[in-house]
């Protein structure tokens, strides 16, 4: 079940900056780049737009040159 959080909006704040991190293995080859339309397009397409979630994905939401280490922990 999902909830529809921009019905409810900050009604229960938790404080975090994110509600969910997506990952997926980019380096996999497939034929179809499935995976990565639905990490990078069809997820964040559903859960933020449509309900109100902020999504971290790694691939969109590192910055370039960050250190993996540096950047998860601030998040």
């Amino acid at each position: 079940m999902v909830v529809n959080k921009t019905k409810i909006g900050d009604f229960f704040p938790d404080g975090k900056e994110y509600d969910a991190f997506v990952s997926y293995l980019k380096d996999c080859v497939s034929p179809s780049e499935e995976e990565r339309e639905f990490a990078l397009k069809v997820l964040p397409m559903i859960l933020e737009e449509k309900f109100g979630y902020k999504l971290w994905i790694f691939e969109r939401d590192v910055s370039p040159g960050g250190g993996k280490c540096i950047e998860y922990s601030y998040h």
